[in-house]
């Protein structure tokens, strides 16, 4: 399967339903693959987030009878996501890429190249048994990168402050068979966030903050390291040229 064919496509078709806010788009794919997992089932607190937000997604052309042709998309996606041939990839990331192509209004969202991620899962020698964190998880990049390098989920932890971006990464792990998203709607700047994560006893930590101060890329960071393990060992893409200078 070629999964950019494959958004590409689902990107027409929903976009052909008059769904033309992009971040609904990617939402209306996520609650569907979840879906394939739960059915309609909105029995814990993230399942009924992710509904609320599907529930939220607004149609200009009116909601459409008959989704039959992005649900067989959806299918494979989904079969595609539970099988060997996974590695690690993510599919909001992959879906945006092509979004931003033809619509620039959805230009400037980050992501973490998938080669970039893989290549800090080794730096860090993830494996089994380890607790791992990304405290600016956007949309699950890096946690599926951990996932895929054989962390168990119950050991992956993230957080993630902007409600949609949220629903993206719950999504994103929530569609794999066997995932459990430990994943926080929160600031990382803050004390709950700290409390939560020395909670967590994490042993590595893995990413890609945003790097400008607006966001509080020195307190995020900060509050992360002050809040794991002494010994934990630390991956984080920090491009000094990209840091405001006036900071610090």
């Amino acid at each position: 399967m070629d999964i950019y064919d494959e958004m590409k496509h689902l990107d027409n078709i929903l976009t052909s339903y008059g769904v033309t806010n992009y971040i609904d788009r990617m939402i209306w794919l996520g609650a569907r693959l979840v879906g394939m997992r739960f059915g309609d089932v909105t029995d814990t607190d993230q399942l009924a987030h992710i509904r609320s937000m599907y529930d939220g997604i607004t149609y200009n052309n009116g909601e459409p009878d008959d989704t039959s042709d992005a649900d067989a998309i959806v299918a494979r996606v989904y079969a595609w996501l539970n099988s060997d041939g996974w590695r690690g990839e993510d599919v909001f990331q992959i879906m945006y890429e092509i979004i931003a192509v033809k619509q620039k209004s959805a230009r400037g969202q980050v992501f973490t190249p998938a080669h970039i991620g893989h290549l800090m899962a080794r730096v860090l020698d993830l494996k089994q048994g380890d607790k791992v964190l990304d405290a600016a998880c956007g949309t699950g990049s890096l946690l599926l990168q951990t996932r895929a390098a054989g962390v168990a989920w119950d050991d992956i932890y993230g957080v993630e402050w902007d409600k949609n971006i949220y629903t993206l990464t719950l999504c994103n792990i929530l569609a794999h068979d066997d995932g459990v998203a430990n994943i926080l709607h929160g600031d990382s700047t803050t004390t709950d966030v700290s409390d939560w994560i020395k909670s967590a006893n994490i042993t590595k930590v893995i990413m890609n903050p945003p790097y400008e101060n607006k966001f509080g890329v020195y307190e995020i960071v900060g509050n992360v390291l002050e809040s794991v393990c002494v010994s934990a060992r630390v991956a984080m893409l920090l491009p000094d040229k990209k840091l405001d200078k006036a900071s610090k």
